[in-house]
């Protein structure tokens, strides 16, 4: 439970708060965003909230598992089941959703670099790694499992 609330305070306060703010406060000067409609004001904090649940389920599971939502490595068994069955990066497509949220908030167009940014270094850089590394520790284990279940799109079964 520790690591679920450590985990998920981290991605709120870096990814729907601190990024933003930065952003809204180079582009405006000030910390007062201008909002856009409230339709996409809703919006954003809808993603916001699926973005937490997808973190604190997905630290749940790995820390109910013995492994680490902050570990560079596999753990010692591969997730398959829970929220892993239905998306393969829950922790990541939820930080992305985190920041995603305030960028369709909030007026200012440099709070979209925070989304497409951690989506670049999260297609481009970690999954690429993790797949690598899992695919070297579970081997074909996982190929059943990359197959079966999608990155980025939730299986809703």
């Amino acid at each position: 439970m520790q690591k679920q609330i450590i985990s998920l305070s981290v991605a709120v306060i870096v990814w729907a708060v601190m990024l933003p703010l930065m952003a809204v406060q180079k582009a405006t000067g000030g910390l007062t965003p201008p909002w856009r409609p409230l339709f996409l004001v809703v919006l954003g904090a809808v993603l916001v909230v699926i973005g937490c649940w997808l973190v604190w389920a997905a630290a749940g599971q790995l820390a109910a598992a013995g492994i680490s939502p902050f570990a560079a490595h596999p753990g010692p068994v591969l997730l398959t089941d829970g929220i892993y069955g239905r998306v393969r990066n829950p922790m990541d497509l939820g930080n992305l959703l985190m920041a995603l949220g305030p960028a369709i908030a909030v007026d200012v167009t440099v709070v979209w670099i925070v989304p497409v940014a951690a989506f670049l270094y999260y297609a481009g850089a970690q999954e690429p790694l993790e797949n690598y590394l899992l695919r070297q520790q579970y081997g074909e284990k996982f190929d059943d499992y990359k197959r079966r279940v999608p990155v980025w799109t939730p299986l809703w079964r």
